[in-house]
């Protein structure tokens, strides 16, 4: 019962983290955006709002269990979108940033409902593995992530580079603070 007990305990606490971890761009204070919007204001075309990318899936159908992590991977780029202040020039880096971004949260999704599934049947060292390979594929979706996002923030300007440098250092302050 015990050993039952420390797995489930590990998943809940796999779950918790991975929203301040996946991507470590998750979630953003609205300090960020209010310190942007102090600072010199860029403008803003109706091209360049926060609309998701073109190449967004389309999600029809009955809810499934994975559909939340997809709306709230969504919510996250459209988040992104508009806090980086993407334009229109931007757009094509920013839809393979996105879908990174997307196929980063299906693999970590898989492998986490792989894991769930076995657990009834892991011994200590079977759960160990399996929690390696989620870090693993974690640091493997960070791998695939940074050079798109490298290739997006050399198309910035250097005042959207300033802000995506904000954007990314209070997202880090936030998630160190709730450890």
């Amino acid at each position: 019962m015990l050993l039952s007990n420390r797995r489930a305990a590990s998943v809940v606490a796999v779950a918790a983290l991975l929203p301040a971890i996946l991507f470590a761009v998750s979630t953003y204070s609205n300090a960020a955006e209010d310190h942007m919007a102090q600072s010199a204001p860029m403008s803003v075309s109706p091209s360049t709002s926060a609309q998701p990318p073109a190449t967004k899936p389309v999600l029809t159908g009955p809810a499934t269990p994975a559909r939340p992590s997809v709306d709230r991977i969504e919510a996250r780029i459209a988040d992104l979108h508009k806090k980086l202040r993407v334009t229109a020039d931007q757009e094509v880096l920013w839809n393979d940033f996105a879908q990174v971004m997307r196929e980063n949260e299906k693999k970590m999704r898989d492998s986490i409902a792989a894991r769930s599934e076995q657990m009834k049947v892991m011994s200590a060292v079977d759960d160990l593995k399996s929690y390696q390979m989620i870090t693993d594929e974690h640091a493997d979706g960070l791998k695939r992530l940074i050079p798109a996002f490298e290739a997006l923030y050399a198309k910035m300007t250097p005042a959207q580079q300033q802000n995506a440098d904000h954007v990314f250092d209070n997202q880090q302050r936030h998630t160190q603070s709730k450890s």
